[in-house]
């Protein structure tokens, strides 16, 4: 699409060479309720050029010879989609800041569920001081897991005053011992998993420190916090 302004729905797209590709649209675009399967490199792929904010939300994006959406831009979301069986990863954001990722379900990729800089695994930083694509931001780390009854009760460290959201982790890859970042099978990344069903969202604290877990793996938890979900 070239166009200011366009909605791109409910189409089944398979085997082809480009799924859909957003370039230099300076106006809203949408990208809905699309079925694609199969294509040739990417499911989706949003170009640098394109400054006026795309929405990709409630596709099926099944088996891309590639990473499925690929992001460069700033201000995107990518929300409610279904994406699984890519050779690549699930999101690439290359570039761009301001791309909110929420409520996807991520599955059986061969990289990463979400990769940003296309680079794979980039681990956490003191004080997430980086730049690049979504400002490199740190993830969470996850410390400890229980269940009580019917309630599950988390526990982890995260960035600041970040809107954390909680699924249940697509259970097909294996163990994971620390530093494993390039296993092969399905989601790969191992220990970098990927979120299959979404439970729900809460919002972490605004201040502290991370004492809840103990990194082996080379990510810095300097600048996280404690959170603890029930």
């Amino acid at each position: 699409s070239n166009s200011s302004s366009a909605s791109i729905s409910q189409n089944y797209i398979l085997n082809s060479k480009f799924g859909v590709g957003v370039n230099n649209a300076n106006s809203t675009v949408s990208v809905l309720q699309n079925k694609i399967e199969t294509s040739g490199t990417n499911s989706v792929n949003v170009s640098s050029a394109t400054t006026g904010g795309v929405l990709i939300s409630e596709n099926s994006l099944s088996d891309a010879l590639g990473n499925s959406v690929v992001i460069s831009g700033t201000n995107h979301t990518v929300s409610k989609n279904l994406i699984n069986g890519t050779t690549g990863n699930a999101i690439a954001i290359t570039s761009g800041t301001g791309n909110l990722i929420s409520k996807n379900s991520i599955f059986t990729n061969s990289l990463l569920g979400i990769d940003l800089a296309n680079n794979g695994v980039t681990v956490n930083d003191n004080n997430d001081a980086d730049t690049g694509a979504n400002n490199l931001q740190n993830f969470p780390i996850l410390g400890a897991s229980s269940v009580s009854g019917t309630s599950l009760n988390i526990k982890g460290c995260a960035p600041s005053s970040s809107s954390l959201e909680v699924f249940i982790a697509d259970q097909t890859s294996t163990t994971c011992p620390a530093g494993n970042r390039n296993a092969s099978g399905d989601g790969s990344m191992m220990c970098y998993g990927e979120g299959k069903t979404y439970l729900g969202s809460a919002t972490t604290p605004a201040s502290g420190s991370c004492t809840f877990v103990q990194d082996t793996d080379g990510n810095s938890i300097t600048g996280l916090v404690n959170f603890s979900i029930s």
